[in-house]
């Protein structure tokens, strides 16, 4: 294959994978978009892992001393050593227990980022999908308005109606291409916000959670307040390390030259300085550091655990409220059918003023529209009900 057809192949190649996606964009699920707007948006950390020693507690030093002797038969004396600072066992558990919580801090912040993307996908998929379909369904009665207004232009230059109901009507159509272009606004909004957090064109189809009726607030599995306590735990952590009986053991290798009139003698030998661990000694310091984390983690959670009850009560009050609302939507909705059919017979038979008549086949229009959008909301409801509760795509 010569060169060029192999360059015609990649671009034909580029064009039918960017096909395939456009057409598959709409097949898609909340759960992957939630994975390409977190990988579209980095890991959300850039701190680097720094080396560390399982038994080092920090750099080895060289000390080098040489005493001269000022006596003419004195004794000069020359010592090197390499001194070792050694993590005690106390020392070598903290940092144990502080690697394991750091791993789980690790995995609490990518359910945190979860979460808030979550939230994020949620709000601005649910926001298109409700004024998308408001304005079709204001599109379906523009157009309606808009065949019934040429009917009662025609009837109008017949002299056989007045001009009355024709400027109800033009005036009602205006309005209603008026709220047509408000939430034609708001659905490009909200699709340019899901597009900059996914780089996708386009919502998925399918975005209902199921059933809201086993959603439940559990505190004790919430990332927000599992990471708290975890980071309670770490800051203990760090005290412990800090605690006189976790002092660091110091280890030195010692040489030594003795010179003295005609003798000279070499010595090696090791040093080793112990804290005496079994005396509990603990500064005040530390102590006082121990109740303020205490303290600021009582009341941080039980701030945070009453800010995500309060939000989740309120987001269950109103699934509960749209539950009974879509009740009686429904049974709205069967009475406006049944009286629209009413009306319709009146209007052949020619009982019905024009006015009224229009008004109420108008109404069960507006019924239909309400019933089906509640059920929208009902749906967004249940997936703000599981952001509430702490619950990622």
């Amino acid at each position: 294959m010569s060169t060029c057809a192999r360059i015609v192949a990649s671009v034909m190649l580029s064009l039918l994978c960017l096909a395939a996606t456009a057409q598959s964009s709409r097949e898609l699920s909340l759960h992957d978009t939630l994975e390409m707007a977190m990988q579209r948006h980095g890991d959300g950390t850039s701190i680097q892992d720094v080396a560390t020693s399982a038994w080092l507690a920090g750099l080895p030093s060289v000390g080098l001393t040489y005493l001269d002797s000022q006596e003419k038969f004195g004794t000069d004396e020359t010592e090197l050593s390499i001194n070792l600072p050694i993590k005690s066992f106390a020392t070598r558990r903290a940092d144990n227990a502080m690697q394991q919580l750091a791993l789980e801090l690790d995995a609490l912040n990518e359910e945190q980022r979860k979460l808030y993307f979550s939230g994020l996908l949620r709000d601005a998929a649910w926001a298109y999908r409700l004024a998308d379909a408001k304005r079709r369904f204001v599109q379906k009665k523009r157009n309606v308005l808009q065949q019934l207004m040429e009917q009662q232009a025609a009837l109008v230059e017949a002299n056989a109606a007045s001009s009355y109901t024709l400027l109800t009507l033009q005036k009602e159509l205006v309005d209603t291409q008026l709220q047509e272009q408000s939430l034609l606004a708001r659905a490009r909004q909200s699709l340019n916000r899901f597009r900059a957090l996914t780089g996708l064109g386009e919502i998925p189809a399918n975005l209902a959670e199921g059933d809201g009726s086993s959603v439940e607030f559990q505190p004790e599995n919430h990332p927000h307040l599992r990471a708290l306590s975890a980071y309670r735990s770490q800051q203990e952590q760090l005290l412990a390390a800090d605690r006189a009986s976790s002092g660091d053991w110091d280890l030195s290798v010692v040489g030594k030259n003795i010179e003295t009139a005609g003798f000279e003698e070499e010595q090696i030998g090791v040093s080793v300085e112990l804290p005496l661990a079994f005396v509990d000694m603990d500064s005040h310091s530390n102590r006082a550091q121990y109740r303020q984390i205490q303290r600021e983690y009582a009341m941080a959670s039980e701030q945070l655990q009453q800010q995500l009850l309060t939000e989740w009560e309120r987001v269950r009050i109103e699934y509960e409220n749209l539950q009974a609302r879509q009740r009686l939507l429904d049974q709205s909705a069967d009475l406006t059918k049944r009286i629209a059919d009413q009306v319709e017979t009146l209007w052949n038979s020619r009982s019905i003023a024009p006015e009224i008549a229009l008004r109420r086949l108008l109404d069960a229009r507006d019924a239909r529209s309400e019933q089906q959008l509640n059920m929208l909301q009902l749906q967004y409801t249940i997936a703000m009900l599981r952001q509430a509760a702490g619950e990622s795509l």
